[in-house]
């Protein structure tokens, strides 16, 4: 019994430590616009990775538009790369991703908001799901 609660608490430090020391990284996303047309950059802290818009064995990055509401978003998606996590085969980004995203009527002035749900991994374990808002400024 007692070598089950050492290897419990043991498990649950090192959990608490990774947690910790993910805390203070996270994916930077940045946005340009030009047109009709957002340039989205995602940056993953070295060591990580996150899973692509199709995966199925983690949380899928995705995209949406916030504003203007109701607007429709062409979004081309960069290759994956395949990866063998803990949990098997996946497809995955990692460094630095560029993603163009088209809005289908964008407005004339205002702003375009996104956001941006990614979901960072290394090679032993997974941190909660995030969300990044970002929001441009459209010039007439």
């Amino acid at each position: 019994m007692r070598k089950h609660a050492i290897a419990l608490v043991a498990a649950a430090g090192l959990s608490l430590g990774l947690a910790a020391a993910a805390s203070a990284q996270s994916v930077t996303v940045t946005a340009a616009v030009s047109g009709s047309k957002v340039t989205l950059k995602l940056a993953i802290p070295a060591g990580y990775h996150i899973y692509g818009p199709t995966e199925k064995s983690g949380v899928p990055t995705a995209i949406a538009v916030k504003e203007p509401k109701g607007a429709k978003a062409l979004i081309a998606w960069p290759k994956t790369k395949p990866y063998q996590t803990f949990e098997g085969a996946a497809q995955i980004y990692a460094g630095v991703v560029t993603i163009p995203v088209t809005l289908k009527s964008p407005p004339k002035s205002g702003r375009i908001s996104l956001s941006v749900t990614t979901q960072m991994c290394n090679d032993r374990a997974c941190l909660p799901p995030a969300e990044a808002n970002v929001t441009v400024a459209i010039k007439p």
